[in-house]
């Protein structure tokens, strides 16, 4: 794997943890265009304070700071690096997430946003990908219309 830090203007004292996208990607499950990381929320605080006029929050309420292609953020739903980055497979400056962790994450993606489809589908990948049985994911509208029908 290439080292994505190598020329980055920011040394980071703990490798940031990929999500989303290319950690999909690395572990063989399709194609990513996503560098998203959690880092450690000190290093969080620190590259804020490089990188004053690159903060942002992203739809679901996390803290993120945008650097060229890479997002860092400091939680995913609240939950933060030192939570999510066991088994996390390691990439020389960064590491990929467990799959099991991208599964959780999908998940919270799609309890927040049922609608997501990208989210819908990698859920599904991930399933697959760790040999858990799949079942039909419903719409929402669908299932409170099963609930209605079921009730009567």
């Amino acid at each position: 794997p290439p080292q994505l830090f190598e020329t980055f203007p920011f040394a980071f004292t703990l490798k940031p943890l990929l999500i989303e996208g290319k950690a999909m990607e690395s572990h063989t499950l399709r194609a990513g265009n996503d560098y998203d990381f959690l880092i450690p929320k000190e290093e969080f605080r620190r590259l804020r304070r490089h990188f004053p006029d690159a903060f942002f929050t992203n739809a679901y309420g996390d803290a993120g700071i945008r650097v060229g292609a890479y997002e860092f953020y400091e939680s995913q739903f609240g939950f933060i690096y030192f939570q999510l980055e066991r088994g996390a497979v390691d990439h020389h400056d960064y590491l990929v997430a467990h799959l099991e962790f991208l599964l959780f994450l999908k998940t919270l993606t799609l309890v927040y946003d049922p609608g997501n489809q990208k989210a819908r589908h990698d859920l599904m990948l991930l399933m697959q990908k760790l040999g858990v049985p799949s079942f039909p994911l419903e719409s929402r509208s669908d299932a409170n219309g099963l609930e209605a029908r079921n009730e009567q």
